[in-house]
Parts: structure tokens; C-alpha cells; sequence
């Protein structure tokens, strides 16, 4: 696999949109994206 780089803080892109990839860079305000994966209690 590929290395990623860690930083302090590391957002991975779940929405698909991100020009950075595999990180977040935030596109997912500009898309429809709704995580709806919740945990049980």
C-alpha cells in the first residue's frame, strides 16, 4: 500500500470529492454527502 504522511490532525475524504486525496480538504460542504454511519449505543 501507500504511505501516508501524519500529521497532528489527519482527515481522510469519505465524500469523494477532494482534489487531495486520500485527505479532506472540506468539499464535502459543497456536495450532498450525509454520514450515515451512526453507532449503537
Amino acid at each position: 500500500g501507500n504511505r501516508l504522511e501524519i500529521t497532528d490532525e489527519t482527515w481522510l475524504c469519505r465524500c469523494g470529492e477532494s482534489d487531495d486525496k486520500p485527505y479532506c480538504v472540506g468539499a464535502h460542504r459543497g456536495c450532498e454527502f450525509a454520514d450515515r454511519s451512526r453507532v449503537a449505543k
